[in-house]
């Protein structure tokens, strides 16, 4: 690869990192100001092709294949899918980030009863159990600390 398409590789994908981080911010506002979500019926495929299409370029930069398991059936489900393609692509990211190069991201969804359960499997190296307790705060990372 030449030094100037890999200096813009290198800008295209900073600038997808702020625009992902941007996005972030601007959803935590909206949540912390308690804007109405909009809830309605959205088909899962349409949700699992937005994340698909939008992180695949940082996948194949890793050599990283995305491999969607869907059914059969068109499946529904009732809410935000703003957040919903947003809290799927923060996990495919994270996915992506942690995986070695040349690995697999399975994105998977299945119906399980009455409810439709979205799965992002990698096979990176995981988190220490002390902090997949704290997974579900804000701003938490795998390398953060706590006292």
């Amino acid at each position: 690869m030449t030094s100037r398409r890999l200096t813009l590789n290198n800008i295209i994908t900073g600038l997808d990192e702020m625009r992902s981080l941007v996005q972030n911010l601007l959803d935590l506002g909206r949540l912390d100001s308690n804007d109405a979500l909009e809830i309605k019926s959205v088909p899962v495929e349409d949700i699992v092709r937005r994340v698909v299409e939008t992180m695949d370029s940082q996948a194949k930069n890793k050599n990283i294949e995305l491999d969607v398991s869907l059914p059969d059936e068109p499946l529904m489900v009732e809410a935000d899918a703003a957040f919903l393609v947003q809290a799927l692509k923060n996990l495919v990211d994270n996915a992506i980030k942690y995986s070695s190069n040349k690995g697999r991201i399975n994105l998977k969804a299945q119906k399980q009863g009455e409810a439709v359960v979205l799965t992002v499997e990698d096979f990176g190296p995981g988190l220490r159990r002390w902090i997949s307790a704290r997974s579900s705060s804000v701003f938490i990372t795998p390398r953060a600390r706590w006292a």
